[in-house]
């Protein structure tokens, strides 16, 4: 009975934290601010690998806030762990949430360099989902990092329903970034 009731206590967890990342992407921040308030989520924890989809939603939170310098300062406890336990999915997810905080610091050029890297990890097992996850800033960051993996963005860009002009003859793609 106890591990049934442990068991049920980590979905009904897991469900709060799916949904306070969709409230999130609805722009609803009063709401993932109170899930991360009953969650427990901090600046100074470092999670275990069971906290860590809880600290990608709590990043997500800062960003939203407009608190890169939290985001990124939660961010590298979780790289390391998940880098060592091979869980790439949660690291490539991490290098788009980095890219995303130094981006909103106009860090353009490290920004630009952490999603490369993410683009390079990501097209080895076509790790889309993490990218469309994080929604239109992402997309609007991609063509400054085709590079890293050409047909992998591009993908990427289709699936966001960007309309990318290409200039005639050339597979390269602009830079829309200033």
């Amino acid at each position: 009975m106890r591990q049934a009731d442990t068991a049920q206590s980590w979905f009904v967890s897991h469900t709060e934290r799916i949904e306070a990342d969709l409230l999130l992407s609805q722009g609803n921040l009063a709401a993932a601010e109170r899930w991360a308030t009953l969650a427990q989520v901090s600046l100074r924890e470092q999670p275990g690998e069971c906290r860590e989809p809880y600290y990608l939603s709590y990043t997500r939170l800062l960003l939203a806030q407009g608190r890169p310098n939290d985001a990124l300062a939660v961010l590298p406890r979780l790289h390391g762990p998940m880098q060592a336990g091979g869980r790439l999915a949660r690291l490539i997810t991490v290098h788009i949430l980095q890219a995303l905080a130094e981006e909103a610091l106009k860090h353009t050029d490290s920004a630009r360099r952490i999603l490369a890297t993410a683009v390079q990890l990501a097209a080895l097992e076509g790790y889309s989902r993490r990218f469309l996850a994080e929604g239109p800033t992402v997309a609007q960051l991609l063509p400054a990092v085709r590079s890293a993996a050409p047909e992998f963005v591009d993908a990427l860009l289709a699936a966001f329903g960007s309309r990318v002009p290409r200039l005639p003859g050339s597979t390269l793609v602009p830079s829309t970034a200033p």
